[in-house]
């Protein structure tokens, strides 16, 4: 299916995440700080989409979210922030797809993925017909 970078330091919600991800077919990959992701960001094939909190050590997440729509390789990869964090630590709400605040459901994060991935790959199927 696709390729998700799930960027979360708290380990038994990013193993959640991953194990809910990874039932319905995705290949997931996880960071548990900004600064592990950046390197997986610049290391390997660019993910189809990035979940990411927003209380990160090392590079906050807004860094993060600013970082990816800075660089050329991953300016166009859709993001979803998936957060506890007080709103005025979301980054500009132009630099993301989704915002989803904790705490939230399987879900939650499940249809926000398919929505995104429908989204990304719609242009793609229209010019094939």
């Amino acid at each position: 299916m696709a390729r998700i970078l799930v960027v979360e330091d708290d380990l038994a919600v990013a193993i959640l995440l991953q194990e809910v991800l990874a039932e319905v077919g995705h290949e997931v990959r996880l960071a548990t700080d900004g600064r592990q992701a950046i390197s997986i960001l610049q290391k390997e094939k660019v993910p189809d989409v990035v979940l990411t909190d927003l209380n990160l050590p090392y590079v906050r997440g807004a860094d993060l979210v600013q970082w990816i729509r800075s660089d050329p390789k991953t300016q166009m990869t859709p993001i979803i922030v998936a957060t506890g964090a007080a709103p005025e630590e979301f980054p500009p709400r132009e630099t993301y797809e989704v915002l989803i605040q904790k705490p939230y459901a399987p879900s939650d994060i499940l249809d926000a993925v398919t929505a995104l991935l429908v989204a990304k790959r719609g242009p793609r199927l229209r010019r094939r017909l």
